[in-house]
């Protein structure tokens, strides 16, 4: 099951029924703006199926420091169906703005940052299969 689809600053690909891998491009600074722009395009992609999310922030990604700012997950109300996050950062200063980013705003499900990829992708496998049995024990 892949469906992809593209912004301006990120390739937001669903690789199966529970899980959105998301990677940024280096094509201008990752603003405000195209965080919601990406959080839009994901919610329309998968409205609301649980999912976890793979966020993949390359070394040559540009980021605008004032992102810091703001609670991009709230602010776009896309919080709901968010199952785990796991987010590679590229480098060291994208690694200590995301871990700062995340301790400002404590998401309300599991969220890890990582700077290997293939133990972010088996974190987060294993998170959202623990979820889905637990909401399948809870009968939802």
């Amino acid at each position: 099951m892949l469906e992809q689809v593209r912004t301006r600053c990120a390739t937001i690909t669903r690789t199966s029924p529970h899980e959105v891998e998301i990677i940024f491009s280096a094509a201008g600074t990752l603003d405000k703006s195209g965080i919601a722009e990406v959080i839009q395009e994901r919610k329309r992609l998968c409205p609301s199926d649980p999912i976890g999310l793979l966020l993949i922030v390359p070394a040559d990604v540009e980021l605008d420091v004032a992102i810091i700012n703001t609670d991009h997950q709230r602010a776009n109300q896309a919080t709901d169906n968010v199952l785990a996050l796991a987010v590679v950062a590229g480098n060291a200063i994208s690694e200590t703005l995301l871990r700062l980013y995340k301790a400002y705003y404590p998401p309300t499900f599991r969220a890890e940052v990582f700077t290997d990829e293939e133990k972010a992708r088996t974190w987060l496998r294993e998170r959202v299969a623990a979820a889905l049995e637990e909401a399948a024990l809870k009968g939802k």
